[in-house]
């Protein structure tokens, strides 16, 4: 069977076992790409094929892209051997970053409780950091706390430099969900917005992907937190550059959305139509309570966020405001 035929094989395979149109092309692709690098592929036997997938895959950048063409590379094996794809598993004891693996499984169980998002884009988001923590920590002497700010810049800065926006986007939603673990294990010395997912270009009215550290102060400088006008400012401007939350989910949030026992927020009806929980952080929930306490109580809505005239704030609304 030549280069073609498999391929168009591997294509109808993938259809068949309900991948879309779309992913089944993109599988193709990656994979056509790499029987043009290894053309040795086509003809090897099943152990010589595992070899030289695993060797393709080793020379593959560590960053988020490298998720896909991994995955399907992996795809082809199993189309052509009929049978699941496996890691070659190697003695803990043989391993030199066996303490690596501990984080991503915590990671993956942090994500699987607060997360809410489904169990594929779990495993991804997983794989991603796992690459992160390798390119971070190559000798395997993992340190969570060792982690800085430095890391997570530099490893979106290097992904930039070789992939498209949608995929520098992807990893940056990867990396800030870590963050956000990190955060919630105590860390409270990496931003959220030390990472911007700086995805396709914005429109010019929209706020900008990431503000620097001092721009984002001088922003909350700006405003005059002895107003209420400016007090709801403020306290918009930290749900989003320390919570990492969009302007659509600040204009949801309701005042009894916040548990000021427990020091949480409930972000409901986000992106991805599913609620979540998240820590406020000691400055995030002053400002909210500064602003909630002067903007006293309000009759027939539930929205924590209003406007001067009283009304609940839209997306459109908190943009401008943060401008």
């Amino acid at each position: 069977m030549d280069r073609i035929q498999q391929l168009e094989g591997f294509h109808r395979h993938l259809l068949g076992n309900g991948y879309s149109e779309t992913a089944s092309k993109n599988y193709r692709f990656r994979v056509s790409t790499f029987l043009k690098r290894r053309p040795e592929a086509l003809g090897a036997g099943e152990d010589e094929a595992r070899r030289i997938v695993e060797g393709y895959i080793s020379e593959l950048p560590r960053n988020t892209a490298s998720t896909i063409p991994a995955a399907a590379v992996r795809r082809w094996w199993t189309y052509r051997f009929g049978k699941p794809y496996r890691e070659r598993i190697v003695p803990s004891e043989l391993r030199p970053d066996a303490a690596i693996d501990a984080e991503p499984a915590e990671f993956g169980k942090y994500l699987s409780i607060h997360g809410n998002i489904k169990p594929v884009t779990i495993r991804n988001r997983i794989a991603s950091i796992k690459l992160f923590l390798h390119a971070v920590f190559p000798d395997g002497t993992f340190e969570r706390r060792a982690i800085t700010l430095h890391d997570f810049a530099g490893c979106h800065t290097a992904a930039a430099t070789a992939e498209g926006a949608s995929m520098r986007a992807l990893q940056g939603s990867d990396l800030r969900s870590y963050i956000r673990f990190l955060r919630w294990k105590g860390m409270e010395c990496v931003p959220l917005d030390a990472v911007s997912l700086n995805g396709p270009a914005r429109r010019e009215h929209t706020v900008p992907g990431r503000l620097s550290e001092e721009d984002f102060e001088a922003l909350l400088a700006s405003c005059d937190s002895g107003t209420v006008r400016g007090a709801r400012d403020a306290a918009m401007a930290l749900c989003m550059g320390m919570l990492g939350l969009r302007a659509c989910d600040v204009a949801n949030l309701a005042l009894d959305d916040i548990s000021w026992a427990d020091g949480t927020i409930a972000v409901r009806g986000s992106k991805g139509r599913t609620g979540r929980v998240l820590p406020l952080g000691g400055r995030t929930g002053a400002a909210l309570e500064r602003y909630a306490t002067m903007r006293g109580k309000a009759e027939g809505t539930r929205s924590l966020f209003l406007s001067t005239a009283g009304t609940p704030m839209r997306s459109h609304q908190v943009q401008t405001a943060e401008l």
